[in-house]
C-alpha cells in the first residue's frame, strides 16, 4: 500500500503489447476514453500552501523531526474526523522522489508503469504528463489521455472524494466535447481504490457522524463507465494495522514517521481489517480482537499509547503542559477516529451489487506468501505473525477480492465483473505488462457496458 523506491523487472516486453493493441487505436478513436489514475498511499506528493515547501516527494537535508510535525494532522477534539485538515495540499502523483544522501541528490522512481506504460502500448509518441482530461485518440498526437488524481492520503478517504469528484466532473465535460459520450474510466492502486469504492457508491456524501450508514445511491456512476481495482484492499489489511502501532519506515532512504504521527491519519485506521474476519486475535482464546475499542488500545499502550511515543505527543501537543493532558488529547482523537473507521467500513462492506452500467474489475496478486494473520499477547500487548495467505507481498488475494475470511460462503464485499491474477508484487503491478495486456483490453476492446450513456450527466 506505501509506495516503494523501487521496480520489479518485466516478464512481458512492452513492444509487444504495443503491437498487439495497434490496431485498435483507430477504434479508440471512435470511443475515446478520459483515464483518471488514483494512486495508493504516499503515491501524491503533499506540499505547504502557506510557503510551497514539499512535506512530501522530496527529502533533502530535511529535520527528521521537523518533518515528523509537518506532515502530522491535527487531533480530532474540536473538529469532526472528516473535517480534520492543515495547511498541506496534495499536488500531482509521485512519479519521482528526489533525495539527498551523503551530499548527492537521487532521482528514485515512484509509481512505475501505469502512466508510461500504457501509453508506450498505445503510441510511441510517449508520455506527456497534463492535468487535462485529454481522449485516447490524443495519444496518437502525443497528448496524455490518463490523469494522475492527486488527494491527500493522510485524511478521511471519503472526504476527499470532493476533490475526486471535481475532477471528474472535469473530465467528464471534456470527454463529452470531444466524442459526445461523458463517462470515463478509473484505474485506482491500493489505498486510491477504497476512495474510488466510496465515490461509486455515495459519491460525495461524508461519513455519518452518528454511526448509521448514508444513502446507498451510486452516484460515481453517473461518470464512470469502468473502474480498474489493482491490489485493493478490499477487506483490510493486518498490515496496515502494524503500521499504526509501530511507525511507517518503508525505506531506508525516507524518513520514518513514529506511530504517534501516523495516529493523526484517519485514513490509515480506515486500511485496517475487519474484526469479524479474525485477522487479528488473542493468543490465549483465537478470538478477534476488537480494534475499533480504544481502551485496547491503551491498556495495551499500542501505537501513540506507548510511552516512547510520549516525546512525539508533547511536539505535537504544545499546550498539553502534562502526559495525563496529553493521553486525554490522544484518547478523545483515537475514538472518534476508529469509530469513524467502523462506519466507513460498514458502508463499503453492504452488500450491494454495481449497476448494469458500471464495469468493476479486479486485479490481484496470489504469487507471493503474505502476511494475513497477527496473534497478541494479551497481558503485554506485543503481536506476533502466526499465518500467511497468497497474496502480492502486502494485500491478500482474499482481502482483494473482497472475502469474508471468517465466512468464505458469503457474497464479497466487492461484486466484480472479473478478477484477474498475476504474479507482480504490490507496487510493481501498476507497471506490470501482464496487468497493462488487460487494462488495455478492458479500455480498448471490451464492449461498452448495457446502459451506456450518451447524455451529459447533470
Amino acid at each position: 500500500m506505501l509506495v516503494a523506491l523501487a521496480f520489479a523487472g518485466c516478464t512481458r516486453n512492452l513492444a509487444a503489447i504495443e503491437e498487439t493493441y495497434s490496431r485498435d487505436i483507430v477504434r479508440a478513436k471512435a470511443r475515446a476514453s478520459s483515464i483518471i489514475f488514483v494512486p495508493g498511499i504516499m503515491g501524491v506528493e503533499l506540499h505547504d500552501s502557506t510557503d510551497g515547501r514539499v512535506i512530501w516527494g522530496t527529502f533533502f537535508q530535511k529535520d527528521e523531526d521537523e518533518h515528523q510535525l509537518d506532515i502530522a494532522l491535527p487531533f480530532a477534539t474540536d473538529q469532526s474526523v472528516g473535517e480534520l485538515r492543515d495547511s498541506i495540499v496534495p499536488g500531482g502523483e509521485l512519479l519521482v522522489v528526489d533525495l539527498e544522501i551523503a551530499g548527492r541528490e537521487l532521482h528514485a522512481r515512484g509509481y512505475p508503469g501505469v502512466l508510461e506504460g500504457m501509453l508506450q502500448a498505445l503510441t510511441d509518441e510517449g508520455a506527456h504528463h497534463h492535468r487535462v482530461a485529454i481522449s485516447k485518440e490524443d495519444a496518437i498526437e502525443g497528448r496524455d489521455p490518463i490523469i494522475g488524481f492527486g488527494y491527500d492520503w493522510r485524511r478521511d478517504l471519503a472526504s476527499e472524494a470532493q476533490r475526486f469528484h471535481e475532477v471528474v466532473v472535469a473530465a467528464s465535460e471534456e470527454r463529452l466535447l470531444r466524442t459526445g459520450e461523458p463517462r470515463i474510466d478509473v484505474i485506482a492502486h491500493s489505498m486510491g481504490t477504497q476512495l474510488v469504492r466510496w465515490y461509486l457508491r455515495y459519491g460525495t456524501a461524508p461519513v455519518p457522524a452518528d454511526g448509521s450508514l448514508p444513502e446507498l445511491t451510486w452516484a460515481g456512476v453517473r461518470y464512470i463507465e469502468q473502474v480498474l481495482l489493482v491490489g485493493a484492499p478490499n477487506s483490510g489489511s493486518a498490515a496496515a494495522l502494524t503500521r499504526i502501532l509501530e511507525g511507517s519506515h518503508e525505506n531506508l532512504l525516507i524518513p520514518k514517521y513514529p506511530s504517534a504521527v501516523v495516529a493523526t491519519f484517519p485514513a490509515a485506521f480506515e486500511l485496517m481489517p475487519r474484526v469479524d474476519d479474525a485477522l487479528v486475535v488473542w493468543g490465549d482464546t483465537g478470538k478477534p480482537v476488537d480494534l475499533y475499542d480504544v481502551e485496547i488500545w491503551e491498556r495495551l499502550a499500542w501505537g501513540p499509547f506507548a510511552p516512547e511515543q510520549d516525546t512525539v505527543l508533547a511536539a505535537l501537543m504544545p499546550e498539553a503542559r502534562s502526559r495525563s493532558e496529553r493521553l486525554q488529547i490522544l484518547r478523545t482523537h483515537m475514538r472518534a477516529c476508529l469509530s469513524h473507521a467502523r462506519t466507513f467500513h460498514r458502508a463499503l462492506d453492504r452488500p450491494a451489487r454495481p449497476p448494469e452500467a458500471l464495469r468493476m474489475h479486479t486485479f490481484a496478486g496470489d504469487a507471493h506468501e503474505t502476511d494475513a494473520v497477527i496473534e497478541v499477547d494479551r497481558q503485554t500487548g506485543e503481536i506476533d505473525w502466526t499465518a500467511t495467505e497468497p497474496g502480492d507481498g502486502t494485500v491478500t488475494r482474499s482481502s482483494a477480492l473482497g472475502y469474508t475470511r471468517s465466512h468464505p460462503e458469503a457474497v464479497p464485499r466487492v461484486q466484480a465483473h472479473s478478477a484477474h491474477f498475476n504474479d507482480a508484487t504490490h507496487l510493481p503491478m501498476v507497471g506490470d505488462p501482464d496487468f497493462l495486456d488487460d487494462a488495455l483490453y478492458f479500455l480498448l476492446e471490451a464492449p461498452d457496458p448495457p446502459e451506456h450513456r450518451t447524455t451529459s450527466p447533470k
